[in-house]
C-alpha cells in the first residue's frame, strides 16, 4: 500500500491500521514482541523492514499531518510515529511534536529510535534538549537522552557526554542505567583514553560502572587486555 499522497484523514488512517492488522504476525511473535518490549500498547510483531517503508513513504509525503492528526493507539503506529519524528529537521517542529509523543511512550523500545539530524536541527538546539531531557523526572525521557548522546555525541562532544553521565550518578531507574552502561561501553570503544581518564577521576553508580565493564567484555570491539584491566575496576554494589 502506498501511504506517500495520504491526507492523514480517518480513512488514510483506518487504511493504515488495517494494514498492519493484515501485516501481523502469529500469537507466539506478538507475546514474544510485547514480553522483550513491555509495553502497554497492543503489538503486532511487525516486520521492521515493513514499518521502514511506511515510515519511509511518509516522510516523503503529508508527513506534517501525519503527525499533527496521528492518534498513537499501538506499537506499531508508536514506533512509526517516532521514527517520523526522528527524521524531522526543524527544530521548533520536532520540540513540538516530541511533546506529543512523551504522553504515549512507556517502553526502552521508544527511546532507543532516537537518531537525530544534529546539523539540520542545531547542535547547540540539541545540547538544550538533552540537558532537559537527563533532568526530566519521566524515566524514559532520560533515556531518550542518554541514547541521543550515544548515537549523536561521542564524536562531537565527549566533555558534553562525561557531563551529562555525571549529573546521572544518582540514578535508580534500571533503564536508565543500562543505557548509561551502554553509552559509557560505546564511549570506551571510540574514544578509550578519554573515557578511562573520566571512569577513573569519578566516581561512578556502581551498577553502571559494573555494567559497562560486563558490556565492554562482551564487546569484540573491546581487546582481551582491556577487557582484564577493566574486571578489575569492577565495584560491589552498595559500597
Amino acid at each position: 500500500m502506498d501511504f506517500t499522497n495520504c491526507l492523514w484523514n480517518k480513512l488514510d488512517f483506518a487504511n493504515l491500521n488495517n494494514f498492519l492488522v493484515k501485516n501481523k504476525r502469529s500469537a507466539k511473535d506478538i507475546e514474544f514482541e510485547k514480553r522483550i518490549v513491555n509495553t502497554h500498547l497492543t503489538c503486532y510483531a511487525i516486520r521492521s523492514s515493513i514499518i521502514n517503508s511506511i515510515v519511509k513513504q511518509i516522510c516523503h509525503g503529508n508527513y506534517i499531518l501525519f503527525l499533527e492528526n496521528c492518534d498513537i493507539t499501538n506499537y506499531p503506529i508508536s514506533i512509526i510515529y517516532g521514527k517520523v519524528l526522528t527524521s524531522l529537521t526543524d527544530y521548533k517542529l520536532f520540540t513540538k511534536f516530541f511533546n506529543k509523543y512523551i504522553r504515549v511512550i512507556d517502553c526502552w523500545a521508544h527511546c532507543d529510535i532516537f537518531n537525530l539530524k544534529i546539523k539540520k536541527l542545531g547542535q547547540q538546539n540539541i545540547v538544550s534538549f538533552v540537558k532537559t531531557c537527563i533532568a526530566s523526572k519521566a524515566i524514559f525521557v532520560r533515556r531518550i537522552g542518554v541514547i541521543i548522546l550515544l548515537k549523536n555525541f561521542i564524536n562531537i562532544d565527549i566533555n558534553f557526554v562525561f557531563e551529562m553521565i555525571s549529573n546521572l550518578k544518582q540514578e535508580k531507574e534500571y533503564y536508565v542505567n543500562m543505557a548509561v552502561a551502554w553509552l559509557l561501553c560505546d564511549c570506551f570503544i571510540k574514544q578509550k583514553d578519554s573515557t578511562l581518564l573520566f571512569i577513573q577521576k569519578n566516581t561512578l553508580n556502581p551498577f553502571v560502572l559494573n555494567k559497562f565493564i560486563s558490556k565492554c567484555c562482551d564487546s569484540y570491539r573491546v581487546c582481551k587486555d582491556d577487557k582484564q584491566f577493566l574486571k578489575s575496576l569492577r565495584k560491589k554494589e552498595g559500597n
